[in-house]
């Protein structure tokens, strides 16, 4: 990060739960540090301050559980997670290989693993695939397909509506008020209000809506298919 006039600020780099012995930093400069930590901790309502100081004369700069990054003038302290303590314990002189990096960051997976008690774990082989542009709307026809078809599925939504209208036979009740107002000598026309038990529903038109809207739009073949299928569903 380069700031006003080309001077590049200094990186103060540690994980959390760590310190930094012997910081150097101005008592000036401690207070702003303090200040912008405290503004933090108000900020996102913890309960105490991300950054502190300890020792003698404020010299030790200590980081608690915290991950994120404190800026104040030419000073930028950043705070990394505590897995990547040995990421940050190589200086800059003498950077960790990339292989050392790899493993570094598969031995902390493989613990996270363990910790959780995940052992579903599968060795497959790699696929070779061409990249292919992907749009908002494959990403969102994808989302939706992929979701809505397996409820659809196991049955589509239905649900009692009333009816009402003017019939020359008798479906369901009578409107008496309606017969008698405004048919009242009509023979030919009965005032009837009907349920009936229908997919026709406002949250499936909604969905109806969404497929072919998507439809139209998606260059993904998979979110196609899966958008058609919902559509033959709600039809």
């Amino acid at each position: 990060m380069i700031h006003d006039g080309g001077h590049v600020p200094r990186q103060i780099r540690f994980s959390e739960w760590s310190r930094v012995v012997d910081h150097g930093l101005g008592a000036e400069t401690c207070r702003e540090i303090d200040a912008a930590a405290n503004a933090w901790r108000r900020l996102n309502g913890l309960s105490v301050s991300p950054l502190s100081f300890a020792g003698l004369d404020g010299r030790e700069l200590c980081a608690r559980q915290y991950v994120g990054v404190v800026e104040v003038n030419d000073i930028q302290i950043e705070i990394y997670p505590k897995l990547d303590s040995t990421l940050i314990e190589a200086s800059e002189k003498q950077p960790l290989p990339p292989s050392a990096k790899i493993d570094t960051v598969m031995q902390n997976l493989m613990w996270m693993l363990e910790v959780a008690d995940h052992r579903d774990i599968i060795e497959t082989a790699t696929a070779h695939l061409q990249e292919a542009p992907t749009s908002f709307f494959d990403l969102f026809a994808y989302l939706l397909g992929k979701n809505l078809l397996p409820e659809l599925e196991l049955g589509v939504a239905h649900s009692y509506v009333t009816f009402e209208d003017d019939l020359r036979s008798v479906r369901g009740r009578i409107g008496l008020v309606e017969q008698l107002t405004r048919n009242w000598n009509r023979f030919d026309r009965l005032s009837c209000a009907w349920d009936e038990f229908t997919a026709d529903v406002p949250i499936n038109r909604l969905f109806k809506c969404a497929c072919r809207f998507l439809a139209d739009r998606v260059q993904y073949l998979e979110a196609a298919r899966l958008l058609l299928d919902c559509q033959a569903l709600l039809s």
